[in-house]
């Protein structure tokens, strides 16, 4: 729905009922069904989907014993100091990248994926076989589980080859690491082997089954987010400008946070995930309606972060708004998990990127289903 649909809907329908689904559009009511994870949840949109692929995974659950326990390991695994390290390590890369492109180039494929391709072998541990295999099985699944809503069959099929390849490569990998370690011999510090060495010391942590699927599902999260928010980003900075400019202006003075600023802004009027969906188990009251039993609900995040009654001169591209009061990184019990790293790789990319001289798009950004497959652009 465009802008100006929207706003027609947050004025004389907030709350609408079609069929078995009902869509919310004004910032209250949004933040309230993302924020009720006892009434609205979760298991019943993602669950199925997720578990049939990887297994019990965060982003298929509701709040309860176990989500407390995946999410606790899960972060035990990752370190305040990673951001400095991952942020070396993508501007390293990056600039390894752009100093070798070509007049014309696809800064997709060269790019926007490669990157987190290459964070994902270095700090999750997981090259893969080859980085095909290990595009294509976070694409697919990605796919499948977030973005599916027709349940096509062909989407299905890939999906589910991609996680009976996936899995047992993350096994693979679990037992040959652990056999380096009982070996006495060391192990580099990632994110795999983090998870590994829990299991030998006294805090919570996971079986080797369950550690796959839940680094399966962490892996999903990181590579084709990073990859769809830098192209949306990109298409916002080079239709404005005077944004454009700044952002130039921003990497050439490697003023990172003046980049991540813009770059939020910019993803709020083009966001990866524009609807969150959840499920009313029971009959619920939303303000004034009510929402039936077994209904499914649109929180409609794009609208909401257009809405004037909470979002101060939403039709301005302003810089700088408060993230916790924006929606682009999910909301509630269930924003992305990955999102510590993706809001430190995304605006150093753009800052090593955005320094090459009379860098401009040629054409626009050829699509593969949702995602953003290849953008062919120039230099001087």
């Amino acid at each position: 729905m465009t802008r100006a649909l929207l706003a027609m809907a947050r004025t004389f329908t907030p709350v609408l009922r079609w069929k078995n689904n009902t869509f919310v559009f004004r910032a209250e009511d949004v933040k309230e069904v993302l924020n009720r994870n006892q009434d609205f949840t979760i298991a019943e949109i993602n669950g199925p989907n997720i578990e049939r692929l990887i297994g019990p995974y965060i982003l298929g659950m509701d709040d309860g014993p176990q989500y407390q326990r995946d999410i606790g390991i899960l972060r035990a695994a990752t370190k305040r100091e990673d951001g400095e390290r991952i942020s070396s390590f993508v501007r390293k890369e990056a600039v390894a990248i752009v100093d070798n492109l070509p007049k014309e180039f696809d800064l997709v494929q060269s790019f926007t994926r490669q990157l987190p391709y290459l964070l994902i072998a270095d700090y999750f541990g997981t090259p893969g076989p080859d980085r095909s295999s290990m595009l294509r099985w976070n694409r697919s699944i990605f796919w499948d589980v977030f973005l599916d809503l027709k349940d096509e069959p062909e989407v299905r099929s890939a999906a589910l080859r991609s996680s009976s390849e996936m899995v047992p490569y993350i096994k693979e990998q679990i037992k040959e690491n652990k056999n380096r370690v009982a070996q006495g011999l060391e192990i580099e510090d990632n994110m795999l082997n983090r998870l590994i060495k829990m299991q030998d010391e006294d805090v919570p942590s996971f079986s080797d089954e369950e550690m796959a699927g839940n680094f399966a599902g962490t892996l999903m999260g990181t590579l084709e987010p990073i990859n769809k928010a830098c192209v949306y980003i990109l298409q916002q900075f080079f239709s404005r400008k005077e944004i454009l400019k700044k952002a130039i202006q921003a990497a050439k003075s490697d003023d990172t946070q003046t980049m991540k600023e813009l770059a939020l802004e910019a993803l709020r009027f083009q966001p990866n995930m524009p609807v969150l969906m959840r499920f009313s188990k029971e009959e619920q009251e939303l303000g004034k309606r009510r929402i039936r039993a077994g209904q499914t609900v649109y929180a409609m995040t794009y609208s909401a972060m257009f809405d004037p009654r909470q979002v101060e001169q939403p039709k301005r591209f302003l810089p700088g708004r408060p993230v916790e009061d924006m929606m682009y990184l999910g909301f509630g019990q269930h924003r992305c998990f990955g999102n510590y790293i993706n809001l430190v790789a995304i605006p150093e990319m753009l800052n090593v990127l955005l320094k090459i001289e009379g860098l401009r798009p040629k054409g626009k950004v050829i699509k593969e289903g949702p995602f953003p497959d290849r953008w062919i652009f120039e230099k001087d």
